[in-house]
């Protein structure tokens, strides 16, 4: 019985070894790392909406606006955190605007039938667009699905869960600041529609 527990020990330990980068990201995530400042801004900035029909979820999409308080709040969580590893650079890089200077959102979204969370393809059975003050609709700039999912990532942002997609959705349109004109964010099929609102509902 010894022979097998120390067996089992060694075989978790060359597993571990090969496993450096999961564990530098743990240690990210361990006992706070993220701020309760970041996760105030965040939940400041984010609306969640589910369609149900008859008690079943049909859909469900969390969003978050970059603001510019948003903005800055990641900005300084990510330096504080300042990751090391390769694969989490290039996983930052993911989540960055680039020369985009509009309007952008993430989402996560979960869809019971997998077939149909198909937001970022040309031929979704889903229209987005924007309602933007009382009357100017846009439609996006760009949608894409975010697919390297780490978990600082997912400490950033929480609500990801392995059973959903995470995705940028961008508009050309200027980035708010505090009391700007109404925005709201509608997701369209035939499966329901979803409406988040900001500045509040």
């Amino acid at each position: 019985m010894k022979r097998i527990a120390l067996g089992v020990l060694f075989v978790l330990s060359m597993t571990c070894l090969s496993c450096s980068e999961i564990r530098h990201y743990a240690e990210i995530l361990r006992e706070g790392r993220i701020s309760a400042h970041y996760l105030d801004t965040l939940d400041r900035w984010t609306r969640e909406k589910t369609v149900y029909v008859e008690f079943e979820t049909m859909a469900r999409v969390v969003a978050t606006e970059r603001s510019r308080a948003f903005n800055e709040a990641y900005r300084q969580e990510r330096d504080r955190i300042h990751p090391s590893s390769t694969a989490e650079k290039g996983a930052g890089e993911a989540l960055e605007t680039g020369d985009f200077d509009g309007l952008e959102y993430f989402f996560y979204a979960y869809v019971p039938d997998k077939k149909w969370n198909d937001f970022a393809r040309s031929n979704s059975i889903w229209k987005v667009s924007l309602i933007l003050g009382e009357e100017k609709t846009l439609f996006p700039a760009d949608l894409r699905e975010i697919e390297n999912i780490t978990p600082v990532i997912q400490g950033f942002f929480p609500y990801i869960t392995p059973y959903g997609k995470f995705y940028s959705l961008r508009f050309d349109a200027p980035v708010p600041e505090e009391g700007g004109p109404s925005r709201v964010l509608v997701f369209s099929s035939v499966l329901g529609q979803l409406q988040l609102r900001w500045p509040g509902e």
